[in-house]
């Protein structure tokens, strides 16, 4: 200590005293513990405290954010559900029914959607991501 703070032995001595008297590392070391238990052990407390308050606080918001999420999953399936089946009435609607459809058949033009649906199709979109949404 003189080093660091530039004085001489006796004047630190002097100020501080001996030294011969004080308690050892060891004895000090369990007196710090004693006093510092109980502060640490109210921080854990208010912590702990703390952490249940919010997380109460989170799982509400969690679980309404889930509540969100399958509500809009459920009508972004109920729209495409619905796509879908407009999609099948339209493409169904094209195709020849009753003695023309058996005519069709017959000739070999009857083949289900044919190449004009498929192009209509791939002009719409059908299949793909639209705007960044599936």
């Amino acid at each position: 200590m003189p080093r660091m703070l530039d004085l001489r032995t006796g004047e630190i001595r002097a100020r501080l005293g001996d030294g011969g008297e004080l308690p050892s590392v060891e004895a000090t070391k369990r007196q710090v513990g004693q006093r510092m238990t109980p502060a640490i052990k109210r921080h854990i407390a208010e912590s702990r405290l703390h952490f249940r308050k919010r997380a109460t606080t989170l799982a509400n918001a969690n679980m309404q954010m889930t509540y969100r999420h399958r509500e809009e999953r459920s009508r972004l399936d109920q729209r495409l559900a619905t796509e879908w089946d407009e999609e099948v009435r339209a493409r169904a609607r094209r195709l020849p029914t009753g003695l023309r459809a058996i005519w069709a058949r017959v000739t070999g033009r009857y083949r289900g959607p044919g190449p004009s649906s498929r192009q209509r199709l791939i002009g719409r979109g059908c299949g793909r991501r639209r705007n960044g949404k599936r």
